[in-house]
């Protein structure tokens, strides 16, 4: 049986630490509903609705997601999530488009509206990491959109499944 892998990536601020928490806290139906999603020590931190890396590490995260798909056989459906993802896949696309051990990935991609974004990041910078500059300097350093645009194109060319999600017109939901 082939099983499905489901990847949520998003960049930053696109509601992921929300909704790993609704993932975490309903572990139990999805696993009802054939959807596998894995447990994590992240996950009292997620279930609190805290700030939280989602159910995979990023050190091998690839080899991690077979490994517990071989393990869970009868599961036909796996769900994985993490934010980091959206700055590292692009090294791990070939592979997936050749569908290791016979998975079928499909990855759900949430991008927010590039002002929106631009606005978002530049008033995070400043609140975290102390960033002095103008909002137009901070959008000479800014490249989500690009890289998301960048990712799109490369599914595409490499035939791999995804749906994109406009987080500016869905965060009410998330």
């Amino acid at each position: 049986m082939s099983q499905k892998i489901i990847l949520h990536i998003g960049h930053g601020k696109t509601g992921s630490s929300a909704i790993q928490s609704v993932l975490a806290r309903n572990q139990r139906k999805l696993r009802e509903h054939g959807i596998l999603y894995p447990a994590h020590p992240s996950f009292d931190q997620a279930a609190a609705g805290h700030i939280s890396s989602g159910n995979i590490d990023l050190e091998d995260w690839l080899g991690q997601i077979l490994a517990i798909a071989r393990d869970n056989p009868d599961c036909p459906t796996l769900l994985f999530s993490n934010e980091v993802l959206f700055c590292t896949i692009q090294d791990t696309l070939e592979a997936i488009a050749r569908r290791p051990d016979g998975h079928i990935f499909e990855i759900l991609l949430f991008v927010r509206h590039p002002l929106e974004m631009l606005d978002s990041a530049y008033q995070q910078a400043v609140k975290r990491e102390g960033f002095t500059g103008s909002i137009v300097d901070y959008s000479r350093r800014e490249v989500t959109t690009i890289r998301a645009s960048a990712m799109v194109y490369r599914f595409i060319e490499l035939g791999i499944d995804f749906r994109l999600f406009n987080y500016s017109a869905l965060r009410r939901g998330v």
